[in-house]
């Protein structure tokens, strides 16, 4: 082609490129990279595809969440399986990654009942591969919280501190008031697991017996593996346990009532709380 337009250029006639000579090909040849090359002439977005995962490989987040938002969103919905986690499906390390940079996002455009949804699913997802722990999922509750009621602190950091100015969105609808109130419930229950989890960890620090060290760590690993209905903390870990003053609490949260409405548990859980407590009065003295 420059041999044609230097003849071109004695002869006196202007130089016109083949036609089997595409913009892309002559933007890749002027490109000193293969993979720049090979992407420009791509189409689909398969390019902007490639370079959003480049970013995420190297962890400039910034720069990520700077690009045009339309087509970042459907990338990072579709690679961080938003519709699987949404149903409860389990995710990746990798699929939960990419969502909760698309909660970044909606959050970096003040879309914050979208990043809101975002954090809760990630709160609530079941793990392929490691277990995630309860110290995370309090973390994205709590970011699910902040967002759902529209405070605005610059950003989605968790090291906010009582001096950062916040302020909060007005108008709630009934369906962010559903929701608000659907997250104060799932935070409430799940703090009674990680106090459960606590009480097991102590049980196995103080145990005197290597079977009842064991049975108790056991528990705390169970705990921290995945979330637990109240129901199943009630039953299969606080009451076996004798922990009544959780029982108790948990009982008075989930506004339980007997089958006959006599309060019938509840008296019972409170003669073996107030036993237990003389009991241990009398045996330190």
């Amino acid at each position: 082609a420059e041999a044609a337009a230097a003849a071109a250029s004695r002869a006196g006639a202007p130089f016109v490129p083949p036609p089997e000579v595409s913009c892309a090909a002559l933007f890749a040849t002027a490109t000193p990279s293969s993979a720049e090359a090979e992407g420009a002439a791509l189409d689909d977005g398969a390019f902007a595809r490639r370079v959003y995962a480049e970013l995420i490989s190297l962890q400039k987040d910034d720069l990520l969440l700077s690009m045009p938002p339309a087509p970042l969103e459907r990338f990072l919905a579709d690679q961080g399986a938003f519709a699987v986690a949404q149903q409860g499906g389990a995710l990746t390390q990798s699929q939960a990654r990419h969502l909760e940079l698309l909660a970044k996002l909606y959050g970096a455009k003040g879309r914050d009942a979208l990043a809101a949804r975002v954090y809760f699913a990630l709160a609530e997802r079941d793990a392929a591969g490691a277990a995630v722990p309860l110290a995370e999922r309090a973390a994205l509750l709590d970011l699910a919280m902040r967002k759902a009621r529209g405070e605005t602190s610059g950003g989605d950091s968790n090291d906010k501190t009582p001096s950062q100015e916040t302020t909060f969105k007005v108008h709630t609808t009934t369906e962010d008031a559903s929701f608000l109130e659907t997250l104060d419930g799932k935070m409430k229950v799940l703090a009674f697991q990680q106090r459960l989890r606590g009480a097991f960890i102590e049980r196995e620090r103080v145990a005197q017996t290597s079977e009842a060290a064991s049975a108790a760590r056991a528990a705390a690993e169970d705990l921290e593996r995945e979330l637990r209905p109240l129901s199943d903390m009630f039953n299969d870990f606080a009451r076996p346990a004798e922990m009544f003053d959780l029982c108790l609490e948990m009982l008075h949260f989930s506004r339980y009532r007997d089958v006959d409405d006599d309060g019938a548990v509840a008296r019972e859980l409170w003669d073996a709380h107030l036993a237990a407590a003389a009991a241990d009065a009398v045996a330190d003295g």
